[in-house]
């Protein structure tokens, strides 16, 4: 019969029937028992007629201890009665795997599936249930098993715990999860200021910074954290919150007063009795408030909360008041300056052989405070406005007593003081008068005038300079001279101290004379030829500026034209020649004068010449040819070359012979003796001629890089403008005077240069066959025996470099020692196997070759460790090789079981539990030879911090205030440091839970003492720098 008994519960994901075979082909099979033979066909699927109805497919752990789960698997409503289920079969695996944890079968009444769940996890159920107790041999086959999920979740379970109180605004925080609860990787934080971190360390505890508040009342958080955990297992998040209680630092508050007026005070005069009134504050006045007073000077710290100090010498003194609570601290700051009272003074120097303008120094001579600032006044309407210059320099114009005032301040007290004095500043100044003041006089006649001397600053050393006109010169005090028509005259006096160096050392003054002149008539015209009738303009160029006119102007026959009351008028004669004109002028004075003057017109003859060229080089001949015009009015003619020689043709050939800019004139004479000059230059130049070196057949010695310079020996090196070279082997041609040329092959080549003078024409070509030769670099070679020795035994070195001039030779043993010797001998004191090289050089170049001499002999075996002879559990500690005898290859064996074996130096290894540790390292060389070293290491858990110390980056230690210094951390990170606390020795601190590198600027003078406090989860340590940064 189809059935399926005891016998189902061995299945795989399929049914074993013992008594029948049942073949699958497609879907449907054929069975044949006892010559019977029946069709049967597959189930519908069974999660359509069947359903596992459990409330456990998703549950939760509540410690890691296995837990067993049952699964209901129930028929749907409605299914043929063949189909009702009473078998039932199952198994069970993790999500992501094909290999089973258990498998399960049941029978009714039992309709379920019972399995042991080893932990939280996503598993993957499958089942099958059937009906097997239906005697229809056509009854269905069981189809493969129906998946489904099962979640078996740990959730996870926790607390915010706080660690003691807030303390300067920072809360130290944790999240605590209880005892059955999974882990979590990442912690969400919400501090409730508006900030928040994600924590990936945890169990770590770490300090949160909260907003600065008011000293005066406390501030409530509510923090919250979201704990998840990421692995492949399922973990449920987890919300928790706690309200934080922020307890603020005391608010540090005080002033200074005066004792004796009891009224604030910033500054004043030594000796200053000042009170410090203690007002500090905080939100409960229960809590215990600490002072602690801090005085620039040197002087102890204070400690009680108000009390009286006497500064005795001036100083900016910064006074600092740290008040502290049990939830904090804050600093305050107040300046107290003391100084002495300003007395201003000052000193003037002039330089004793002065002359104007005088330059006066000034300098400061006040007593009291430092003086910083200095205003002058100088009495003369300029002043200087605030300096930083103890001294200054002034110029004076003019002798006289000046009021000069001196306001000398210090900006750091704010204080100041004035002072004044009468400065006489005496020197050379130059001054003169002169009588009479004005002189008229007669055209042709002198006008005398007395000159006298009114210089100030003069004595018997005193020189006079006048100058009347220029380059008129007089070398007496006082002095006449005679102008001799009218004008106005700078007239300057310089007087001087010949003992104080030239006359530019003394005093000039410069005045304008005025000499008039006495009514003249006088008269200009142009044009003086042309075509006529030729109108002719008139210029009245009479003195004394006359207001009245009469002109008469007379006709070669001897009759006249007057035009009267016209100060330039113009006149229209009909013919050339020689014509008289009267000029009548007069003024409001009532002076006249009356003169006669006589004008030549003529046809206005024009000289002029060509020439067929007017630049070249010698010999050049040029062709002169006169084109004055008009040529019928010339009457005479005569050519000057400008090189001594002349002619008198029409036209002419004429040749220059040496260089030169010659001016060639042309004068001509017509028939009425008017005679007009031409010119033209002719511009000579000198031929050229080419040359250059290297030239021939010689060879021509060049390195490597085959460059040749060549040196133009062209002449006149002056008169050549342009070079152009070629050379055979590349184009295009080079136009430098004196090249660098790179050959491409050795051997004969062709060069040639031209070089010219393009603005004379001139211009030459040599040519020349040179021969390029290389000269190489040397090729370095040697030998050397024996090739193995032992330590201290003479190897032997012989140079086989080939090469010419070789004049240099660099041995490098390979232990850091050189010879320069060409064949010497050495010696190595270690085994091991060293590369020698040799660098030989000539004046073309070096080359080098190597060789490796071998060295027998033991390993003298040594090693050190990184941190030195200390390590932290799970934190690598670094082994570095320090043996004799090179060796190559090592064996370490670390003392914890581990054992490594290495060609690679330095290396590293983890010790994952605590204690002392005894290294083994045996080290190898070439020649096979061995040694070994011993040392101890103590591996330690959670120690404290070790090897604490820092440093200054670039040194910077000192320096003028204010002084910027950066500090860096050099504590070894197997320290696991995860609290830094810098004091920086001026009551300022930093805090710090980051490797932070700090920056700090000192604004006082002074030393201070540095302090490092570090901390991990095993304790604290600190590093203390006395003195360590220097102010000034």
């Amino acid at each position: 019969m189809w059935g399926v008994n005891e016998e189902m519960k061995n299945h795989k994901g399929f049914i074993v029937i013992p008594l029948l075979i049942i073949a699958l082909i497609a879907v449907t099979g054929i069975v044949c028992a006892d010559g019977f033979q029946v069709e049967s066909a597959p189930c519908p699927s069974a999660n359509d007629i069947y359903q596992l109805s459990s409330d456990n497919l998703t549950f939760n752990f509540t410690d890691l201890t296995p837990v067993t789960k049952r699964f209901y698997i129930s028929d749907r409503a409605g299914i043929l009665p063949e189909y009702i289920s009473d078998n039932y079969s199952g198994n069970l695996s993790y999500w992501d795997s094909v290999t089973e944890l258990a498998d399960n079968f049941s029978q009714s009444p039992d309709n379920y599936l019972t399995f042991t769940f080893p932990g939280p996890g996503k598993y993957l159920l499958k089942w099958v249930a059937w009906n097997g107790s239906n005697p229809d041999p056509e009854k269905c086959i069981p189809i493969p098993n129906v998946s489904t999920e099962v979640y078996a979740k740990f959730p996870i379970n926790g607390l915010i715990n706080q660690t003691g109180s807030t303390y300067n605004y920072q809360a130290r925080l944790k999240f605590n999860i209880s005892s059955n609860s999974s882990n979590p990787d990442t912690l969400d934080w919400n501090f409730g200021d508006g900030t928040s971190l994600h924590q990936t360390d945890y169990p770590n505890a770490f300090n949160h910074t909260y907003p600065s508040s008011s000293p005066y009342t406390t501030v409530n958080y509510l923090v919250n954290v979201t704990a998840r955990n990421n692995t492949p297992l399922v973990y449920s998040d987890n919300f928790t919150t706690y309200s934080l209680t922020m307890y603020p630092p005391p608010a540090s508050d005080f002033n200074i007063t005066d004792n004796f007026t009891h009224l604030p005070i910033g500054k004043g005069p030594a000796p200053v009795t000042a009170d410090f009134n203690y007002n500090s504050s905080t939100f409960d006045p229960s809590v215990i408030m600490t002072p602690e007073w801090n005085l620039s000077d040197g002087s102890a710290p204070f400690s009680s909360e108000n009390f009286t100090y006497v500064f005795d010498t001036p100083g900016v003194f910064n006074v600092t008041l740290k008040t502290s609570t049990m939830y904090g601290w804050n600093i305050t700051n107040h300046t107290l300056m003391v100084y002495d009272n300003i007395t201003s003074n000052f000193t003037s120097v002039q330089y004793p052989c002065a002359a104007f303008p005088v330059n006066v120094t000034f300098r400061d001579n006040s007593s009291g405070s430092n003086r910083d600032y200095w205003a002058w006044d100088f009495g003369d309407g300029t002043s200087t406005g605030n300096t930083e210059v103890n001294w200054t320099n002034h110029t004076y114009y003019s002798p006289q007593l000046y009021n000069v005032t001196l306001l000398a301040s210090n900006k750091t007290y704010s204080i100041s003081n004035l002072s004044s004095q009468w400065i006489d500043v005496q020197g050379l100044y130059a001054n003169f008068t002169w009588d009479p003041v004005n002189r008229t006089i007669d055209r042709g006649t002198n006008g005398l005038f007395n000159f006298t001397d009114t210089s100030s600053g003069i004595n018997i050393d005193t020189r006079w300079i006048w100058e009347f006109e220029p380059n008129k010169y007089s070398y007496i005090r006082n002095d006449s001279y005679n102008f001799t028509r009218n004008g106005t005259y700078n007239v300057s006096l310089t007087v001087y101290n010949p003992n104080c160096g030239d006359s530019s050392r003394g005093n000039k003054t410069t005045k304008q004379v005025s000499v008039y002149e006495n009514l003249y008539a006088n008269i200009s015209y142009s044009p003086t030829c042309g075509s006529f009738p030729l109108t002719v303009q008139f210029l009245d160029n009479s003195t004394d500026t006359p207001d009245t006119w009469l002109w008469r102007f007379y006709y070669l026959n001897g009759s006249y034209y007057d035009i009267p009351n016209i100060r330039n008028p113009t006149f229209v004669y009909p013919t050339p020649g020689t014509y008289q004109v009267d000029l009548t002028t007069g003024n409001l004075q009532n002076k006249w004068d009356v003169r006669n003057f006589y004008v030549t017109l003529t046809d206005c003859m024009q000289a002029n010449f060509t020439a067929n060229r007017t630049r070249g080089y010698f010999p050049l001949t040029v062709n002169f040819t006169d084109v004055s015009t008009p040529s019928s009015s010339i009457s005479s003619r005569i050519w000057n070359f400008g090189d001594q020689s002349t002619a008198t043709q029409g036209s002419v050939d004429h040749t220059f012979s040496q260089k030169g800019n010659f001016n060639v004139t042309l004068t001509v004479t017509d028939t009425t003796g008017q005679v007009k000059v031409a010119n033209k230059t002719i511009e000579v130049g000198s031929p050229v001629y080419a040359n250059f070196t290297p030239n021939g057949s010689a060879a021509v010695p060049v390195n490597t890089s085959m460059i040749v310079q060549f040196t133009d020996l062209s002449v006149p090196q002056n008169d050549i403008t342009n070079w152009n070279w070629n050379f055979d082997d590349i184009l295009p041609n080079d136009t430098n005077k004196s090249p660098f040329h790179t050959f491409t092959s050795e051997g004969l080549h062709n060069v040639t240069l031209n070089v010219s003078n393009p603005y004379y024409g001139a211009t030459s070509v040599m040519r020349s066959q040179i021969n390029i030769s290389v000269q190489k670099a040397p090729e370095a070679g040697f030998t050397f025996s024996p090739e193995v020795v032992n330590p201290y035994e003479w190897v032997f070195f012989s140079d086989t470099s080939k090469g010419q001039e070789i004049n240099t030779w660099l041995w490098q043993f390979g232990d850091g020692n050189t010879s320069s010797e060409t064949n010497p001998k050495y010696q190595y004191q270690n085994a091991g196997s060293y590369t020698v090289n040799l660098v030989v050089s000539n004046p073309y170049g070096n080359s080098t070759a190597s060789h490796v001499v071998r060295v027998k002999g033991p390993v003298i075996a040594d090693f050190e460790t990184d941190p030195s002879g200390w390590g932290v559990v799970n934190q690598p500690v670094t082994f570095i090789d320090t043996s004799l005898g090179q060796p190559i290859s090592w064996i370490w064996n670390f003392g914890d079981g581990n054992t490594t074996t290495t060609s690679v130096n330095p290396i590293s290894h983890t010790y994952t539990s605590s204690g002392w540790y005894t290294i083994n390292m045996t080290g190898t060389n070439w020649d096979g030879q061995s040694g070994s070293a011993v040392r101890q290491i103590q591996i330690e858990d959670k120690a404290r911090p070790r090897d604490v110390n820092f440093d200054v980056a670039g040194m910077k230690y000192s320096g003028v205030h204010p002084l910027t210094v950066q500090f860096v951390d050099q504590t070894p990170s197997q320290s696991n440091v995860t609290e830094w606390y810098w004091d920086f020795g001026d009551r300022t601190n930093a805090f710090n839970t980051t490797p932070v590198a700090p920056s700090h600027t000192y604004m006082n003078p002074g030393q201070y003492t540095v302090t490092l406090t570090v901390r991990n989860d095993a304790g604290v340590n600190e590093k203390i720098r006395v003195a360590y940064v220097v102010v000034v």
